[in-house]
């Protein structure tokens, strides 16, 4: 895939490691929350996120399948 990019009131580009690369500014420009504490997570929430990801069903015929380990990790990065 070619690399391109559209303007408007954010610029948004497409090609290799885009999503990585700009999905943080556009999260600040538009002011979402960026972690599960700016979601209104507080400390009781989080110590239920073992129990959420051993709960998660991890689908056959993925990319890649994901272990309730791996899961876990996820959700600890994004508090």
């Amino acid at each position: 895939m070619k690399d391109f990019s559209w303007e408007c009131r954010t610029k948004v580009r497409f090609g290799q490691c885009c999503v990585r690369e700009y999905l943080a500014d556009l999260v600040k420009e538009f002011a979402l929350p960026a972690t599960l504490r700016e979601l209104g997570f507080g400390e009781e929430e989080h110590a239920l996120l073992p129990e959420i990801a051993e709960s998660c069903f991890i689908s056959e015929g993925v990319f890649r399948q994901l272990t309730n380990e791996e899961i876990l990790e996820i959700y600890e990065e994004c508090w």
